[in-house]
């Protein structure tokens, strides 16, 4: 059963074995993911017990025993047979910790294992304890970096800072004031060093296969699932790689012209915007201590841009979009915002969506794991009516925001949402999607069917018109009416009789939708009426 997040250990009969059994095993659960230690079974599997010792005690050891201390929480359980079990439960910590005596462990698999420096290194970076792209860059000078790269550098802020006193502000500097400016450099010992970013950014080729090995990033455009018929291997400044990146995906870059009325626009393969955010993230966030390159896979239908490093912090795919900004190298994405590439405040992940369901284009797809992430932007085929739609709504003036083209792109492949599905797919809360939801029903982009919370939303009669599938707009009005009929038949099969209230419930429909429809299948023979006003209820005809 012991895993990354659970230790099983017999209780040692003294107490010295146990005190340091309890600090060491605290420290290297919270150096790693966190878990719970189950003292009282043998590596046999046999049910031994832990007497001896209480909970508070187990807390006070390893509290008194750690540096910093490590607040756990702990319980016993008494089997059916009587013995005692301590079940303590260590927090994973945003720190790095070690016993009392210094030693520093972490959880490798099922075992606890030394930690070394490089690996401490490693770990700090993963937790946000340490921003390695602002460390001095040991025996680095400011020699090791390009004149070349510095001014693309300038160039860089020229065309992309937008406040025109910060702009002129950086161009005033000479290259070095300009370093120091951006915080790229830091002075020690009297004389100004670069920092890791500096080097990322501006530094010579050679000074970054020295001091940054593990800098590379792989581009492969490929034939099918296995061939490829380009690929570059960059390892080179951040800027540079950036340049010769977005000018590749452009070579195969098509786009598509469509028409609303009399008015022109194109629908490219690869919307620049989102190529753009979707690179600066990989090189923003990827983990500068791994080993592993960022790895680009440009296929026909997809183009996968995956980096090590896992999300840091408890961002995920289902929370990502609208998540308090968490960077794993603040430095590097402070210079970043600071010459115009990207806002600071986020990971640009709502731009990524917002301009592919502009176009009627699928929304990408977020996979991670623990030491990775891989985000998917599809080509496919995209919606033209969709995409001529959202036009010609914003040339009239109507600016959609990113929650409403989320819904909008869900409904173009499910009939219907409520608010909870709407609340999961804009990844807003509750309160925020009602009030979505009620200004595109105010807007005629969705009809509202039912009422309170139990409440369905779907494309309007006139977003079918305008989608040209009026006909599935009626087709679709057909089916819920044979729908409903059918599952007020099969409730009053199984119970005897139905009320206005309960049709209400059932179908999630309003109270004369409700009378409507009962009256319908009475009218047509399908039920009988018995009773007046609040006692009516509908029953099988004998």
């Amino acid at each position: 059963m012991e895993g990354e997040q659970l230790e099983i250990k017999e209780c040692p009969a003294k107490r010295d074995p146990l005190k340091e059994l309890l600090k060491e095993t605290a420290v290297c659960l919270a150096n790693s993911r966190g878990g719970c230690l189950i003292l009282g079974i043998s590596k046999k599997g046999e049910v031994k017990g832990c007497p001896g010792i209480d909970t508070a005690e187990v807390k006070k050891i390893i509290y008194d025993g750690t540096r910093p201390p490590i607040l756990v929480e702990a319980e016993e359980f008494l089997t059916p047979t009587g013995e005692r079990l301590l079940v303590v439960t260590v927090p994973e910590s945003p720190t790095i910790h070690a016993t009392s005596a210094g030693l520093r462990l972490h959880r490798v698999g099922r075992d606890c294992q030394p930690l070394y420096p490089a690996q401490e290194m490693r770990l700090r970076v993963a937790k946000g304890d340490l921003d390695y792209t602002d460390l001095l860059v040991e025996a680095a000078t400011l020699d090791d970096l390009d004149p070349l790269e510095i001014e693309r550098l300038r160039r860089t802020i020229e065309r992309e800072v937008r406040a025109e006193a910060t702009r002129k502000r950086y161009l005033s500097f000479d290259h070095e004031e300009l370093l120091r400016a951006l915080q790229l450099l830091r002075r020690e010992e009297g004389t100004w060093q670069p920092t890791m970013a500096a080097l990322l950014l501006v530094g010579k080729e050679k000074a970054l296969s020295e001091h940054l090995p593990q800098h590379q990033i792989i581009y492969m455009h490929m034939k099918g699932e296995m061939d490829y018929d380009r690929r570059l291997d960059l390892k080179g400044p951040l800027l540079a790689c950036l340049s010769r990146l977005e000018e590749t995906v452009a070579l195969y870059n098509q786009v598509h012209p469509l028409y609303q009325g009399m008015y022109r626009f194109d629908v490219p393969d690869w919307p620049e915007p989102v190529v753009r955010e979707a690179l600066l993230n990989a090189m923003i966030h990827r983990d500068y201590t791994a080993s592993e390159a960022i790895n680009i896979r440009h296929y026909p239908d997809r183009l996968q841009v995956g980096n090590p490093g896992g999300f840091p912090g408890d961002i995920s795919p289902d929370n990502i979009i609208y998540h308090e900004p968490q960077h794993r190298n603040p430095r590097l994405a402070a210079v970043f915002h600071q010459i115009g590439l990207v806002e600071y405040v986020g990971f640009g992940v709502d731009r990524i969506y917002y301009h592919l369901l502009r176009y009627g284009k699928e929304a990408p797809l977020y996979e991670h794991g623990r030491d990775f992430v891989r985000l998917t932007i599809f080509n496919g085929r995209f919606h033209e009516g969709m995409a001529r739609f959202i036009e010609g709504q914003q040339r009239a003036g109507y600016e959609f925001h990113l929650d409403e083209l989320l819904i909008l792109n869900h409904l173009r492949s499910h009939r219907e949402l409520d608010r909870a599905a709407a609340t999961r797919v804009t990844q807003r809360s509750e309160r925020y999607v009602s009030e979505t939801l009620g200004k595109m029903v105010k807007v005629d982009i969705l009809e509202r069917l039912g009422r309170g919370g139990g409440a369905v939303y779907r494309l309007s009669r006139r977003m079918y018109e305008l989608l040209g599938k009026e006909i599935d707009y009626y087709r679709e009005r057909g089916l819920d009416r044979r729908r409903h009929e059918a599952l007020v038949l099969d409730y009053v099969r199984d119970k005897g009789q139905i009320t206005n209230e309960v049709c209400r419930e059932l179908l999630r429909i309003s109270k004369d939708q409700a009378k409507y429809l009962l009256s319908k299948m009475t009218a047509g023979g399908l039920l009988n009426r018995e009773g007046r006003g609040p006692k009516t209820r509908y029953v099988l005809p004998e």
